[in-house]
C-alpha cells in the first residue's frame, strides 16, 4: 500500500478502514475484523483524533447488509 510505504499514517487507515469495509461487504467476517483491527490501531498511534471516528463508525456499520442491493 502507498501511504504505508511513505509513512502516511492518516491516509493508511483510512485505506484499511474501507479495505475492512469491502471485505465485510463480501461476507469475509474473519478478515474484516483483522483489517478493522489494524486500522483502529493506526488511528489510535496518531496525535490527534482524525482517524478514530471513521474507523470506529465503519467498523460498526452492517455492511452485510449492503450486499442486498449487489447484482449477483
Amino acid at each position: 500500500m502507498r501511504a504505508q510505504r511513505v509513512g502516511e499514517r492518516l491516509s493508511e487507515t483510512d485505506a484499511r478502514t474501507v479495505h475492512a469495509a469491502a471485505l465485510a461487504a463480501l461476507g469475509r467476517e474473519a478478515a474484516a475484523h483483522e483489517e478493522f483491527g489494524r486500522a483502529a490501531a493506526l488511528a489510535r498511534g496518531l496525535p490527534y483524533p482524525a482517524g478514530a471516528f471513521a474507523v470506529d463508525e465503519a467498523g460498526g456499520t452492517d455492511w452485510t447488509a449492503a450486499r442486498t442491493g449487489f447484482p449477483g
